[in-house]
């Protein structure tokens, strides 16, 4: 598990108005107030939200779902910490409506929210600094830095064993003569070897076994240029078929989220506009591209890292 303190914090009291987008709104104030940890909990009216869930079979997002509205946010929370030098809002919630089938209760990982009237409470860590990167045994983007050894769960007949042992006995023990009570028998078993957490992998390792996101979106100058003008053509001889977007198109990317493409560079980088509205350059090199879904007008190709 990861542990950090914090001693100084200050609150922020904050209303979102009819037609403010949640996550970007987050990300200018957070900006604006220079805080890089902070705790959110939030309610009130929301005129749509797109919602999200993570496929840990394939390492990714689902991609997201709009929810129209009006809907009643019955729960916000999350946090804002720090991921590529940016601010960057992690926030999940329930909301209900009504409709013709009766009260509908939704929920998930929030990716785009428009406010009709949202109240929230902002918690700021002072005296801490939140990073995130990405974790490579489980594909999420989570909090770094040192690791505080934690009790490993063990699930079948393992993790049963010492309730088994702690069942009382079928026949009372008899009451002692002596007038001075025994020592209390020792009630709770000796913990089973099995037990025992498992070191925290080494960074070494981890990073061996997977690349990074950082490694992508830094990726070196060198890598090849003059990519062929027109992508969804025929590959050369020796080169792999691979789709690639296209200035209009969208990309889900693990870390950014949906990102609309608004051209290439001249290095042959993808210039995306992130759900914040900022721009980044990103290469495609060690990122494999797979085949694109169509999501009404919009045409998605998602991203992963490329094995290697």
């Amino acid at each position: 598990m990861f542990v950090l303190e914090s001693r100084h914090a200050r609150r922020l009291i904050v209303r979102f108005d009819r037609g403010e987008e949640l996550i970007g709104s987050l990300g200018k104030l957070a900006a604006s107030e220079r805080f890089r940890a902070a705790w959110l909990r939030g309610t009130g009216h929301v005129e749509w939200v797109d919602l999200v869930h993570w496929d840990p079979a394939r390492e990714i997002e689902t991609r997201p779902r709009r929810i129209e509205g009006p809907l009643l946010a019955l729960s916000i929370e999350g946090n804002v910490s720090m991921r590529l030098g940016e601010p960057f809002a992690l926030l999940r919630g329930s909301f209900s409506r009504e409709n013709d089938a009766g009260l509908q209760v939704v929920g998930g990982q929030i990716a785009a929210l428009s406010a009709l009237a949202l109240e929230m409470s902002i918690e700021i860590y002072e005296d801490a600094r939140l990073e995130r990167d990405e974790d490579p045994p489980t594909g999420l983007s989570l909090w770094k830095g040192e690791r505080t050894p934690g009790v490993i769960a063990r699930s079948g007949t393992a993790a049963r064993a010492p309730a088994a042992r702690e069942a009382p006995a079928r026949e009372p023990a008899p009451v002692p003569r002596e007038l001075s009570p025994r020592p209390a028998p020792e009630l709770s078993p000796r913990p089973a070897p099995e037990l025992s957490p498992r070191p925290a992998p080494s960074p070494a390792s981890s990073s061996a076994a997977s690349l990074g996101w950082a490694q992508v979106a830094a990726v070196s100058e060198q890598a090849e240029k003059g990519r062929a003008s027109d992508p969804r053509s025929s590959s050369t001889a020796g080169e792999i078929d691979e789709p690639s977007p296209q200035k209009g198109d969208w990309i889900e990317h693990r870390q950014f989220g949906l990102c609309r493409v608004d051209g290439e560079d001249g290095e042959g980088a993808l210039i995306i506009k992130l759900p914040s509205g900022m721009r980044k350059h990103i290469k495609l090199d060690f990122m494999e591209v797979l085949p694109a879904r169509q999501d009404g007008e919009r045409r998605i190709y998602p991203l992963r890292p490329r094995k290697r």
